[in-house]
């Protein structure tokens, strides 16, 4: 296992804040950003650890990268796909491909503590959203009264704030994974 450098999660909270300011903004989280984080995580791992560790270095660095981006498009991916079939209005496109590129950047062990921080922070959000509406007393007497799924508020959240929450978060509190 490659250790997560500080620098690593220093640049994927750049990344992440970057697309919060986007996704904020525009609603959206652009292709450049995304491409740019991926390739960004790539190319640093490899080239920093071709310095220090020579070409067997340079190989575990670029799986370490691309495992990391696999991942990280993995856990969403699922969810995107709700989107697509029109069953709900889950994660965007944007939001998976920001996470693959946070994977590849800070590696496969950040990525699932950042993940696990940004459900955390996504949930909390909603709340948040929901209670400015006032329809968190609404949501909670359909599922504890009635018993039923709450329906769907159509209010939508940008979950770059989540997922860049979850980057800060997970470099200040403990790691999820430890290997």
């Amino acid at each position: 296992m490659l250790p997560t450098p500080a620098i690593s999660l220093v640049i994927a909270s750049c990344v992440a804040l970057l697309a919060v300011v986007t996704d904020l903004h525009a609603r959206r989280i652009p292709n450049w950003l995304t491409g740019g984080g991926l390739l960004l995580g790539l190319a640093g791992n490899v080239l920093l650890s071709s310095i220090s560790d020579g070409v067997s270095g340079t190989i575990a660095a670029g799986l370490y990268a691309v495992t990391g981006a696999a991942l990280g498009f993995g856990m969403l991916f699922p969810f995107y796909l709700i989107r697509v079939h029109g069953m709900g209005r889950a994660i965007g496109a944007g939001d998976v491909k920001l996470l693959a590129a946070l994977g590849a950047i800070a590696g496969p062990h950040a990525v699932v503590s950042i993940m696990v921080y940004a459900a955390l922070a996504g949930a909390v959000q909603s709340i948040v959203i929901l209670a400015k509406q006032g329809h968190v007393t609404f949501m909670l007497q359909q599922t504890m009264v009635l018993g039923v799924a709450p329906s769907l508020s159509g209010r939508k959240a940008p979950y770059a704030v989540a997922i860049a929450a979850g980057v800060l978060l997970s470099m200040f509190l403990p790691p999820v994974v430890r290997f």
